[in-house]
């Protein structure tokens, strides 16, 4: 559970007869991760596809373009539970259900784009006979004289003044159109084209090339558009077709995708293995605690002919062993926060998982953060309505980790803070709004902490660096796990950097002794210690407790030893790390703070008796809190992220781990 499950590297050897089953046995268990044959050695090669692979290559092309015409996407998984195939009855619906439907919804596909180029035409011929409806001129009239020349378009300024130093003989329609531009119909003798056709190029002349037709605009803009209208109505006629494909084949046609998928990356398998004339070799991991299923199913499914063997790490030399795929192993609850552990990289096989540690501590940030039941009972509603409408696995994940994180908010914000939506159950001070009084009911909880009050604050503070002290250290205390076995001194490294992080933590507690958690912090956990002898150390503001003095000295030659002396100039930044935890107190008022403001701006709304004032005034409050909760959730969330990513992972994680692939698929539509 605290590291990734346990890995058997094997070596599948077996004749090339029993290839076919062995692929399909491997396949179905979905437990092997294969690795890529790379070397060459002695008689050996890259496999070659199966036989039918080209076939079934070319039927997986065809469903998936059927899927693309009948816009059928596997990715979108529906709420209910799918009919699931079974081999023999899916091959035969696809081949005599989904190949031949291919060939009528191409056929109506075409016909479609047929059509919608034909409207896209239309369209523009009845924007162009809109503009031409202006002019009292038949169609016909635009074309075909032997001595006039036509000009139809758009142009910046009123042409006549210009047109009459050319000729006198002309006749011109205009109408203002919109951008100061205006429609003109020009009609000229070709003698003149010239000269005219210069001058309309210079004013901005944009020609409009009229439509070749007879009669008037009027009675073929009505024919243009019934047309319009029947294209569109085949087109309807057609997408009802390709819809009641859809309904009818859909469930059918995503089965023989996943089929055809598979059989392909089965076919497609050997390129894979090491093969001979007469032979093949697979070499990949199992998880150790199925190899013997493993070995079981095989021997069951091929008898004769078949090989396994389980390589230990001392057979391969330092160039050939390659550390085993990475497949992490923890309880049901913990599963959402693999996914975040998977954003940063996952760890290498012989690293602690922090899974757990992440399932424990961002709940705790999150909720310091957030510290607010209302808010806590609002991101559980959001949690469930992201995991309905985004059904995704990243999705799903993310939305168990806020579902979480909310419940958290809630017992923090029962517990300590005291308050919902900003709003106190008892009054802090005086004439205060609080749940209390408004409900008319003295709710038993009390807040153990004021998020506002400047005591408050401090309190907060001082926890804030009490978690930086748990979180930090805990990294060091695993960075000694993780090299305790593979190299000592940077074993005793970390502990150096533990007695450093101890004496801080001292250090600051010393100077918040005077707070409620700074007093239980110093009494229960550090037993007084940093109480003990303090004196001022080289000039400092502040008493230097002996206990921590003492400790950063250790800590510092253990480091010096074991990492050699530029170690020294990385101890202030360690407290920057600690300083950088104070966001969790930061962030927690400042959600505080806008919550607040906001509700003494717009509760007075709810108070005034107004009905029309009352309604304004909810849906205002409705929408900054929703302001808030959205924010304060993205901030809190961003900020606990980094803080585990960035502070806490980086004192012990190394990653770099490559995912556990099993040659197999998960199957939802296929058994």
């Amino acid at each position: 559970m605290l590291r990734p499950q346990k890995m058997s590297r094997v070596l599948i050897a077996g004749v090339k007869t029993q290839l076919d089953r062995t692929i399909e046995t491997l396949y179905n268990l979905n437990i092997v991760h294969i690795e890529d044959y790379r070397q060459d050695q002695e008689g050996f090669k890259l496999g070659k596809p199966l036989d039918r692979g080209s076939r079934i290559s070319e039927e997986l092309v065809t469903v998936r373009s059927l899927m693309k015409n009948l816009d059928i996407d596997k990715e979108v998984v529906k709420p209910e539970k799918p009919k699931k195939y079974g081999k023999r009855r899916i091959s035969l619906e696809i081949s005599r259900d989904i190949l031949p439907l291919q060939k009528n919804v191409l056929a109506i596909v075409e016909r479609m784009s047929a059509l919608e180029r034909r409207k896209t035409d239309r369209e523009n011929v009845k924007q162009l006979l809109k503009q031409l409806a202006a002019f009292p001129v038949r169609l016909e009239l635009y074309t075909g004289f032997k001595n006039l020349d036509t000009y139809v378009g758009t142009i910046k300024i009123d042409p006549r003044a210009g047109l009459n130093k050319i000729t006198q003989e002309y006749e011109l329609f205009l109408k203002p159109i919109e951008r100061g531009e205006m429609l003109i119909a020009l009609f000229a003798p070709k003698r003149h084209s010239k000269n005219i056709f210069e001058f309309l190029n210079s004013k901005g002349f944009s020609p409009i090339d009229v439509p070749i037709m007879k009669g008037t605009v009027n009675d073929q803009l009505n024919i243009v558009v019934n047309e319009i209208m029947d294209i569109e109505n085949q087109l309807v006629t057609l997408r009802k077709h390709l819809n009641d494909y859809n309904e009818k084949y859909e469930n059918s046609i995503l089965a023989g995708e996943e089929y055809l998928a598979n059989e392909v990356e089965k076919t497609d398998a050997p390129l894979r293995f090491a093969s001979s004339k007469n032979a093949f070799t697979i070499e990949g991991w199992i998880p150790t605690s199925k190899l013997s299923m493993v070995k079981l199913h095989l021997s069951t499914a091929i008898s004769q002919g078949l090989y396994i063997e389980v390589l230990e790490e001392k057979e391969f030399t330092q160039e050939e062993e390659k550390e085993p795929p990475i497949q992490l192993e923890n309880p049901k609850g913990a599963k959402p926060y693999e996914y975040l552990i998977e954003l940063f990289s996952l760890p290498s096989y012989k690293e602690f998982d922090p899974t757990m540690v992440l399932y424990i501590i961002f709940p705790l940030f999150f909720a310091f953060m957030i510290g607010d039941a209302g808010y806590g009972i609002a991101l559980m509603i959001l949690a469930v309505i992201m995991a309905k409408k985004f059904p995704s696995d990243e999705a799903k994940s993310i939305a168990r980790i806020v579902f979480i994180g909310g419940i958290f908010s809630i017992v923090f914000g029962l517990f300590i803070f005291a308050d919902a939506f900003g709003i106190p159950f008892h009054a802090h001070e005086s004439g205060e709004v609080n749940w209390s009084d408004s409900l008319g009911i003295s709710i038993p909880i009390y807040a153990a902490i004021h998020k506002l009050d400047p005591a408050g604050v401090v309190e907060m503070l001082v926890i804030s660096i009490f978690a930086a002290f748990v979180h930090l250290g805990l990294g060091f205390i695993i960075g000694i796990s993780n090299e305790i076995k593979h190299n000592k001194k940077h074993a005793v490294a970390y502990m150096g950097w533990f007695i450093v992080l101890l004496a801080f933590f001292m250090l600051l507690m010393n100077m918040g002794k005077n707070t409620g958690a700074g007093a239980w912090i110093g009494e229960n956990i550090l037993f007084n210690i940093h109480l003990s002898a303090q004196a001022n150390f080289l000039g400092l503001p502040m008493d230097f407790p002996n206990a921590s003095l003492g400790l950063l000295i250790v800590g510092i030659i253990l480091l010096i030893v074991c990492e050699g002396p530029i170690a020294v100039m990385e101890v202030m930044g360690l407290v920057g790390n600690m300083i950088s935890y104070t966001r969790l107190a930061a962030i927690g008022v400042a959600k505080g703070a806008v919550a607040v403001a906001f509700n003494i701006l717009l509760l007075p709304m709810l108070l005034g008796g107004n009905v029309g004032l009352i309604i304004v005034g909810i849906i205002l409050l409705f929408l900054c809190h929703m302001l808030v909760i959205i924010l304060g959730a993205l901030s809190a969330g961003i900020q606990a992220v980094r803080l585990n990513y960035v502070e806490f992972f980086l004192k012990f994680y190394k990653g770099g781990g490559e995912r556990f692939k099993p040659f197999g698929a998960i199957k939802r539509y296929t058994i």
